[in-house]
């Protein structure tokens, strides 16, 4: 009410603005990479989160959607990674997150490459620290 009022003044006669709530759609990334042979794993995986944490510490804008191409090229050029073998965008709920209805599977593109999400809708990593995992081998 009070943007509408606020905006009322400013906007020409013939100008209509509509003010829709947004929801927030909690999610977390889990990915598995293969590290080079005598190479060290923990200190690798945890390079790996850190450049995911770097990437998504930037917040999502409404309707964007997530590329999961882009954490494919992120995982592989990161020193001593070979190859990343799974990415997996998964739904955080429970207590602490969101309980907005959104389904994954109906929203992931046909060949897998990304996430969409409705105009009305922004995903949010809600802790960087928990909600990133990966598994090395």
């Amino acid at each position: 009410e009070n943007v509408k009022s606020w905006i009322s003044d400013y906007k020409m006669i013939n100008d209509v603005v509509d003010i829709l709530d947004g929801f927030i759609v909690n999610i977390g990334i889990d990915f598995e990479i293969v590290v080079e042979l005598n190479k060290d794993v923990n200190a690798t995986l945890a390079e790996c989160i850190s450049v995911l944490k770097n990437k998504y510490s930037q917040k999502f804008e409404m309707g964007e959607p997530i590329y999961i191409t882009d954490i494919y090229k992120l995982l592989n050029n990161v020193k001593n990674v070979v190859d990343t073998k799974n990415v997996k965008i998964v739904q955080k709920i429970g207590s602490g997150y969101s309980s907005t209805q959104y389904s994954i599977p109906d929203n992931l593109s046909k060949d897998g490459r990304y996430l969409s999400i409705p105009q009305t809708h922004i995903f949010e990593i809600r802790n960087l620290n928990n909600d990133i995992r990966g598994v090395a081998i």
